[in-house]
């Protein structure tokens, strides 16, 4: 199996980071409120919503359960395989 090349995993974890932060502020949380529910210091949350870190599934399931959000697989489309596999092509 091919590895993902480090642009599209920087991009994920920016995406991911990007979609933390803004639901943590839409749920006016400070992030050190946040930190301390999710038992992490506050610094280790900072540079998973900056996308500087690759959290575990963990971590990221429970964000999201404090935002009041699960975390579901989702089956891709057909052109999102399309998609996967131009970029993974050769």
């Amino acid at each position: 199996m091919k590895r993902y090349e480090t642009s599209w995993e920087q991009a994920t974890l920016q995406k991911l980071g990007d979609e933390l932060s803004g639901q943590r502020k839409s749920a006016r949380f400070s992030q050190a409120f946040a930190a301390e529910e999710l038992d992490t210091a506050e610094s280790a949350l900072s540079r998973l919503e900056n996308g500087r870190v690759n959290a575990t599934w963990l971590t990221v399931c429970r964000y999201a359960r404090l935002m009041g959000y699960e975390v579901e697989f989702k089956k891709m489309d057909d052109e999102d395989k399309s998609t996967l596999e131009k970029d993974h092509a050769g």
